[in-house]
């Protein structure tokens, strides 16, 4: 609420901090002229451990993490914080005397992995809590799941399902069963390839080859194939769909493109491996 904590102690505010530490760290790492050197040393073990996770999310090449190794008896005496210009005499837990001028501090380099390249770029962008972060590269890390029930109007990715109309769902299901049959990228269509009665036999499975919507859009189809902006219109809501119903964990299962303008094509980029017909 704008004011400073006093401690680390409750859980609520150890979720506080923790996600000060990761906007801290995703402002600073934006900036492409900064370079950030993060120590561990000092405050309370969580900030420490919040800290170097957040540099290993958002870190860059320029960025180090170091913590500073102090020598025994010092480490653990209270009195101690840093040699003093002058050498003091300090007594152990055993009453034995210490002089500072023994104590030899060291900086330490503390290597770690920088997933930043390989998290979702929305991540990397966006204002999403720690856990949220967490939890999104967990399942970025596991291989994606696509399940297409036809009888449903339904999807799952992952464990998420997502209903969708049927014109959308039938869409979808269309893409999805080509990258299963064929593979991805070569199951990519554009909207001026001769596909559009693949398109319309996966439709009429789903509403059946009765109904009116079916029988428009078999006769607009039969005449002038896929229309442009049809085609983007039907992609584009099926992404809206997804992201919303996925958020931080859509973008594996997005209709996308493939090659430059004009020649671009589209599809689901996802291996046949990942995809089940229900």
């Amino acid at each position: 609420d704008g004011q400073p904590l006093e401690d680390v102690r409750s859980e609520r505010e150890q979720e506080i901090i923790t996600d000060f530490i990761t906007r801290h760290v995703r402002t600073l790492t934006a900036n492409p002229e900064l370079a950030i050197h993060a120590s561990l040393a000092g405050g309370r073990k969580t900030m420490g451990f919040y800290l170097g996770y957040a540099l290993s999310l958002f870190g860059r090449e320029q960025d180090r993490l170091s913590h500073v190794l102090v020598s025994d008896p010092f480490e653990s005496n209270h009195e101690f914080y840093y040699p003093p210009p002058q050498p003091q005499v300090l007594f152990t837990r055993e009453n034995k005397p210490i002089s500072t001028a023994d104590a030899r501090l060291e900086l330490a380099s503390i290597p770690f992995v920088r997933m930043r390249d390989s998290i979702s770029p929305t991540l990397v962008s966006g204002a999403e809590s720690f856990g949220a972060i967490v939890t999104a590269t967990q399942r970025s890390l596991a291989p994606p799941k696509l399940t297409i029930y036809r009888d449903r109007n339904r999807i799952e990715c992952g464990n998420v399902t997502v209903e969708m109309p049927p014109i959308l769902y039938a869409f979808y299901r269309w893409l999805a069963e080509r990258s299963l049959r064929l593979g991805a990228p070569t199951s990519f269509v554009r909207f001026t390839d001769p596909v559009h009665q693949e398109f319309l036999e996966v439709y009429r499975q789903t509403v059946s080859s009765m109904a009116d919507d079916y029988e428009q859009l078999k006769t607009q189809q039969e005449q002038a194939g896929f229309d442009k902006e049809i085609f983007e219109q039907k992609k584009s809501k099926v992404n809206g769909l997804l992201k919303k119903a996925l958020r931080l964990d859509a973008e594996r299962y997005l209709i996308t493109g493939n090659g430059k303008r004009p020649q671009t094509r589209f599809g689901i980029d996802l291996a046949a491996d990942c995809i089940r017909l229900v």
